[in-house]
């Protein structure tokens, strides 16, 4: 499979978008309806709620609307991906998402004829790479890469996360930042990539919810305890922003580590010498931006916070119209509506060597 777009499936229109969107809440009350009718198909979402089948089954819908919105396969890709590994570790069975992709494509083309023929195409051809989209998050490539043969003491400092061993991650990182050249290094080559691999490990099922919590959440203190700020040399202001996930099953990990990604970017910014905020969207607002030229670092956009990001860019660029936004997350730059929005990044150091220049 080496398309990109889904528009080289069925053809995308406004009208199909907006028709499916104007939809979206009947085709949940009728697959939940077709699902629950049947005892044999009820069985299949484990020891869950009807509440849960229902957040299946509207995550399905939102990923959906998202592709078409954004022309993507990558997207229907990964969020379809991502939502069956937790709904699996939930006990979920295979099963149950072959029936509802049929639930869909029967409930979609019933209510919406114009395009009835256009999804009849699409959910055969999702059906059709069922096994691709399953696997699509073991096929992701990591954004942060290894250097200087840290492999050890990544997979150490993990596995002391893990533990909530605060006191032994701590050793382990003070024993390597003995001088400042490293600091800098340990920032992208080390925290970053160690970061990410938490994330994947919960994602493809080595560790629950609650572990990877725990294991985020020491990352969290920890990162604190090594923080040194140095003497500003800029008197301009950065701002590194996170978008909170919001109607995801998994959003509470999401969150957590969009958190923790751009305190990790504030915390470099800092040691550098620039004058550095980390802060949640909602929090911007109460920020003096009037006619700032500044610089605004946006980390953890994604198909379920994209309106809010809308709103805070927007919000910003009101404030202050010639202050610059730098856009990070994984494959953004095959979306072309989300060049208008920002330069975009795929790695913290090419905005360092932005700022270095600038």
């Amino acid at each position: 499979m080496q398309i990109k777009k889904l528009s080289e499936i069925i053809d995308i229109s406004e009208d199909l978008i907006n028709s499916f969107e104007k939809e979206s809440v009947t085709f949940i009350n009728i697959v939940k309806s077709e699902i629950l009718s049947n005892p044999k198909l009820y069985e299949l979402i484990g020891n869950n709620s009807i509440k849960f089948l229902e957040d299946v089954i509207y995550n399905h819908i939102k990923i959906m609307s998202t592709a078409l919105k954004f022309d993507s396969v990558y997207i229907l890709m990964k969020g379809l991906s991502r939502l069956y590994r937790f709904s699996q570790k939930k006990g979920v069975q295979d099963k149950l998402f072959t029936i509802l992709h049929i639930a869909l494509e029967n409930s979609i083309t019933s209510t919406i004829q114009k395009y009835k023929e256009d999804f009849k195409t699409l959910y055969a051809w999702i059906i059709q790479n069922f096994n691709l989209v399953l696997s699509s998050v073991d096929s992701t490539q990591g954004q942060y890469k290894y250097f200087e043969n840290n492999i050890e003491f990544i997979t150490n400092f993990i596995s002391k996360l893990f533990e909530n061993d605060l006191i032994e991650a701590e050793v382990l990182i003070n024993s390597y930042l003995f001088d400042d050249l490293r600091r800098e290094k340990f920032y992208n080559y080390m925290l970053y990539p160690s970061l990410e691999i938490i994330k994947k490990l919960y994602e493809r099922d080595i560790f629950d919810e609650t572990e990877t919590k725990l294991a985020l959440s020491a990352f969290n203190r920890v990162l604190s305890s090594i923080y040194i700020e140095k003497d500003i040399k800029n008197k301009k202001e950065f701002y590194s922003l996170y978008l909170p996930e919001e109607d995801i099953l998994d959003s509470k990990i999401l969150s957590l580590y969009n958190a923790i990604e751009a305190q990790i970017f504030s915390d470099l910014l800092s040691f550098k010498g620039f004058r550095s905020f980390c802060l949640n969207v909602k929090e911007i607002a109460k920020f003096n931006l009037n006619n700032q030229e500044n610089a605004v670092i946006i980390f953890g956009l994604s198909p379920y916070n994209f309106p809010q990001f809308i709103q805070t860019w927007e919000m910003i660029k009101a404030k202050a119209p010639k202050i610059r936004i730098f856009i990070s997350d994984e494959n953004w730059e095959d979306f072309y509506r989300i060049n208008k929005y920002g330069e975009l990044f795929s790695h913290p150091k090419e905005i360092l060597e932005v700022l270095k220049n600038d």
